[in-house]
């Protein structure tokens, strides 16, 4: 077992390069590499440290494998022993480039990098373009961080990605046509863990896609993939991007956990105009899975492919989904499944606060369309558990839009049990918690009503209820774009659908211990982080014992909660993320922030 050190403005490549004395400047797979590096191939059990602190210019291709047990490391100082800080490998802001790419190698671990300026533009560039009308003179560029294609038993971890692609906030920069860089590619594989690495100012952090004819090959799997403990924020268009791009992709065993997903859309809403008469601003979401169109007019989708099943779901799990410092609003939502299917487990999510009320946006969960039976892919079979939402927009919102790709096609599944959703706006008075909808006077949808509905706890801040008859009417049933049909209580909606929704449903305060920091309401008011508050129940809480026991799914992250405690093998459980504790006087959200290395 070998160890490398590589310094790029003291090493030479005539060194041995075993050394901090004798580095080399450049790593092996580095095309600018010359003598001793040029001709080494890494293999099984090998180590390449960079000298911490100091910019890495330069593109690197893995070129060897590791084995079980014995993986390559490639390492930016993370003992912290040479140099200081992380080593950087910098873009150097060169159209196309690429920090690490790794195709068909295994037993790779990527670690303690700062990682930054692959295909960016400096304010010095920016400014030698301007704005025309509808549009602007800046030239596409783009970069990628790291790329994965057809790679098993991959880590990248405690690596700070910033500042890929074109990503400011500001003209010269115009919509969705010229925001770009993605940190994290991966086109095949299987057992990749994406873990405890900081992202911001780029377009895709996490981008994880099957992709048909992709050098010169198809790549169709991604099984068993691990993306947790990230903290991914501030000036951002998709947060982490599941696409299906080839026919016969296999996407399963997908885990999403432990996450900071927060403060990304400062790009959208109405107040923001990049450049003049000019309306593609860039749409954002959190984490959004669709599958993708094979043809160019958008209307086939990729075919046969399989998206999760009972025994190998995609599970989004224990994330915080929060904006407690944005000015502005807009795209979709916090969890984005359009045009997505197979089986997806969603749970002990905490979401606060996804877009101001006066910028628009659809809210924390939206769900648009599912797939052709046709085309062989499977229907939805979405499952929404213990989740806890307090925000000014809706916590569910299901739409079939898209002719005959109705969410209720048969054998189709739309679970929401043991959830609380608090509405706290304060200025439109807008309480709709849960909203079923098809655009049925254009396209002939029809709503897609969830097939189990129980155990949710619903609740709306008191206030001016104008816009409806009473504040529990918070489900809205609608059947054109409009939306001008009747919103509902929970009696209602049972009384107008059926009496097998919300039985045991709940319309009640759910008495969270603290809510003295107020959630911001619209794009000019900051009136405090919402992350400050307290989600966890009060003794008194209706949630407490008010659920439905669920360890008969045999889900062994859902028996916990959002803070690890147990939830009981047998009597009911209590609604929302989090069990009933005794508080403490710090406050989960916190705990979870002091917890992470950036």
């Amino acid at each position: 077992m070998t160890t490398y050190y590589i310094n790029y403005t003291g090493g030479s490549d005539t060194n041995n390069g075993t050394s901090t004395s004798t580095a080399w400047q450049h790593c092996p797979g580095d095309p600018n590499a010359t003598s001793h590096p040029s001709s080494t191939t890494l293999s099984a059990g090998t180590t390449v440290i960079f000298m911490g602190g100091v910019n890495y210019i330069g593109q690197i291709t893995v070129n060897g494998s590791g084995s079980a047990g014995n993986p390559i490391i490639l390492d930016g100082n993370s003992a912290g022993t040479w140099g200081t800080g992380q080593a950087i490998l910098n873009g150097n802001y060169v159209n196309g480039a690429v920090g690490i790419t790794v195709i068909s190698k295994n037993y790779i671990t990527i670690q303690n990098f700062e990682v930054c300026y692959f295909g960016a533009y400096t304010s010095a560039q920016l400014s030698e373009y301007h704005c025309i009308v509808g549009g602007t003179t800046l030239p596409d560029i783009d970069g990628t961080g790291m790329v994965f294609q057809n790679v098993t038993y991959v880590t990248i971890q405690n690596c700070y990605f910033h500042q890929i692609g074109i990503w400011q906030n500001s003209a010269p920069v115009n919509g969705d046509s010229d925001i770009s860089g993605t940190g994290i590619m991966v086109y095949s594989g299987n057992n990749i863990i994406i873990t405890n690495n900081n992202f911001t100012m780029m377009s895709q952090p996490i981008n994880l896609s099957t992709i048909a004819n992709f050098g010169g090959s198809s790549n169709t799997n991604l099984t068993q993939i691990t993306v947790s403990y990230n903290n991914i924020h501030n000036y951002i268009r998709w947060l982490i991007c599941i696409g299906a791009g080839a026919d016969n992709s296999v996407m399963q065993d997908i885990n999403i956990f432990g996450n900071q997903l927060h403060d990304y859309p400062e790009y959208d809403g109405t107040l923001q105009t990049f450049c003049l008469n000019d309306t593609d601003t860039p749409h954002d979401d959190g984490i959004i899975l669709f599958v993708a169109t094979s043809n160019e007019a958008g209307t086939q989708n990729y075919t046969n492919c399989t998206l999760g099943t009972p025994a190998h779901p995609l599970k989004i799990y224990n994330n915080w989904f929060y904006n407690d410092n944005i000015t502005s609003g807009g795209g979709t939502a916090y969890i984005f499944l359009t045009q997505w299917g197979g089986t997806v487990y969603v749970y002990n999510n905490i979401f606060l606060n996804s877009h101001p009320q006066d910028q628009g946006g659809e809210g924390n969960i939206y769900v648009q369309d599912g797939l052709l039976a046709t085309d062989n892919n499977p229907a939805v079979d979405y499952h929404f558990w213990n989740n806890t939402f307090y925000d000014t927009q809706t916590a569910f919102q299901f739409r079939s839009m898209t002719p005959g790709y109705d969410l209720n096609r048969s054998g189709y599944a739309l679970d929401l049990r043991n959830n609380i959703m608090y509405n706290a706006d304060t200025i439109d008075y807008n309480f709709q918690l849960l909203v079923i909808e098809a655009d049925n006077d254009t396209t002939g949808a029809t709503p897609s009503f969830p097939t189990i509905m129980d155990y949710n706890l619903y609740y709306v801040i008191p206030g001016n209820y104008a816009d409806a008859g009473s504040a529990n009417q918070i489900i809205s049933v609608s059947y054109d774009q409009n939306k001008q049909n009747p919103w509902y209580s929970i009696s209602e909606f049972r009384t107008a659908y059926g009496t097998s929704y919300e039985p045991h449903g709940n319309y009640s305060d759910p008495k969270f211990v603290n809510l003295s920091y107020s959630i911001l309401t619209d794009s000019s008011d900051n009136l405090g982080s919402c992350t400050s508050n307290n989600y966890q129940l009060q003794l008194s809480s209706p949630a407490i014992n008010a659920g439905v026991n669920l360890t008969s799914l045999g889900i062994s992250t859902l028996n916990v909660d959002a803070s690890g405690n147990s939830r009981p093998s047998s009597g009911a459980w209590t609604i929302g993320a989090f069990n009933y504790t005794t508080p403490s006087i710090e406050t989960w959200f916190q705990k979870k922030k002091a917890s992470f290395l950036f």
